[in-house]
């Protein structure tokens, strides 16, 4: 911390105007309160936000901020 205010933050958190603010409850590091960079379990990163596997379209579970599995007869593209 500066005298100014903080100068960086905690993993889970994101500096705004030398001020520490929690990251949405998804995420588990971000750019800002609308940008995640890492998903908690079961989440995928998807445009910068993080989404549950359940809503992802043929995804059957999440690790590591990508899809880890599909349904039958889908794969996974290099991205998750």
């Amino acid at each position: 911390m500066t005298q100014t205010g903080c100068y960086e933050c905690k993993e889970g958190m994101y500096l705004s105007n030398y001020e520490c603010h929690n990251c949405p409850n998804e995420c588990l590091s971000c750019l800002n309160e609308n940008k995640c960079k890492s998903c908690k379990e079961n989440y995928v990163l998807k445009e910068q936000k993080c989404i549950h596997y359940k809503q992802i379209e043929h995804c059957k579970s999440a690790s590591n901020s990508k899809c880890e599995k599909c349904k039958v007869v889908y794969k996974l593209n290099d991205s998750g």
